[in-house]
């Protein structure tokens, strides 16, 4: 059934509650119902509607009320969410949202309100990036995205609006940064690349590293259309695990990466590349988390073309058949699309 409703107390604010049956959502169900702002309706919306598009869309459709969060099965939302969110809900803005605290990345985007007419006026699009893209169509019927923000000091203590705490195993951590980063290729976000790669690298044990090889092989993917839809494992994220996960061995010395970062950005590439094809090859997991260490602290403007060059040269041959070099050609392509895009920005 795609949809379970349940009425709460009387508010203008409802849930649209978006699960693939996790075992925790009703965890989420929980941090709803204690909300400071009484939530009037729950909206389940289940897997067997989907990609995301299509469930926040069916979602919205059975909204009663003039105002309606998505909340997420692995969400957590704080007591005053509803509250903060709706009161930042001010004529002429259609979205509000606010930021979540994730276990490994830090503070994350985001819990988001919107007004329900708006849904009227757009569908949230079959886009690899639908969330963004409805979000700028919607803007452009001067119904703006507003950011909730208290500043208070530093960044990372910067209000937040709950938790997001998915249970980060390998297969879900894999596919999270795949699609990452076919969006990072879609968008040509090469500043978002870096600032998650860095987070990624801040971040302790196989899990970040992973996602990490995971959202470098994800640059490859030219897909335009919604990936969120329940699928099946990826046998290449179990194989990138143990490799990563037999490297508990501190008897070899590390590779030497400063020659390699000498050229142009192509030329890292390759160099890289090649260097990853020869450490999975070779089950040598320990050289490889030793460089990517290396890299993730190295102050190379390239240092994310190295990485990628890296992830993308490990196991090549146990995936399914493609041609890597065509792979690898339209990938240079891009960055140099990307990084001219980037300069025009005022990128360094």
């Amino acid at each position: 059934m795609g949809t379970n409703e349940g009425e709460l107390e009387k508010s203008d604010v409802s849930a649209v509650l978006l699960t693939t049956g996790e075992e925790f959502t009703e965890r989420a169900v929980d941090s709803i119902r204690r909300q400071s702002l009484p939530c009037h309706q729950i909206i389940r919306v289940d897997e067997s509607i989907r990609p995301f598009h299509r469930a926040l869309n069916h979602g919205a459709a059975r909204v009663k009320t003039n105002f309606f969060v998505q909340v997420d099965a692995d969400m957590i939302l704080d007591e005053f969410c509803f509250r903060d969110l709706r009161s930042n809900m001010k004529t002429g803005v259609g979205i509000t949202s606010g930021a979540l605290r994730d276990p490994m990345l830090g503070r994350i985007n985001c819990v988001k309100m919107f007004r329900r007419v708006l849904f009227d006026l757009e569908q949230t699009p079959d886009s690899i990036c639908p969330d963004t893209d409805f979000s700028q169509n919607i803007a452009n019927h001067g119904l703006p995205h507003l950011h909730v923000l208290r500043f208070r000091g530093e960044a990372h203590t910067w209000h937040t609006f709950g938790e997001h705490r998915p249970d980060y195993t390998p297969q879900y951590t894999f596919k999270k940064f795949l699609i990452a980063g076919m969006r990072m290729r879609f968008r040509r976000n090469i500043r978002g690349l870096i600032h998650v790669f860095s987070r990624l690298h801040r971040a302790t044990g196989i899990i970040p590293l992973l996602g990490q090889i995971a959202m470098a092989r994800g640059m490859f993917i030219d897909e335009k259309r919604d990936r969120l839809h329940p699928s099946p494992a990826h046998h290449e994220a179990d194989l990138l695990y143990q490799f990563l996960e037999g490297a508990d061995r501190d008897d070899e010395k590390a590779t030497k990466i400063e020659p390699l970062l000498a050229g142009s950005p192509g030329e890292i590439f390759a160099s890289f590349f090649q260097l990853g094809g020869e450490l999975g090859r070779s089950n040598r997991g320990t050289i490889f988390r030793h460089i990517m260490d290396a890299l993730g602290n190295s102050e190379h403007k390239f240092g994310w073309m190295a990485k990628t060059g890296l992830c993308r040269g490990l196991l090549p041959d146990r995936e399914p058949k493609g041609d890597i070099a065509k792979e690898n050609e339209s990938f240079l392509e891009w960055t140099d699309q990307a990084i001219a895009q980037d300069r025009m920005l005022g990128s360094s």
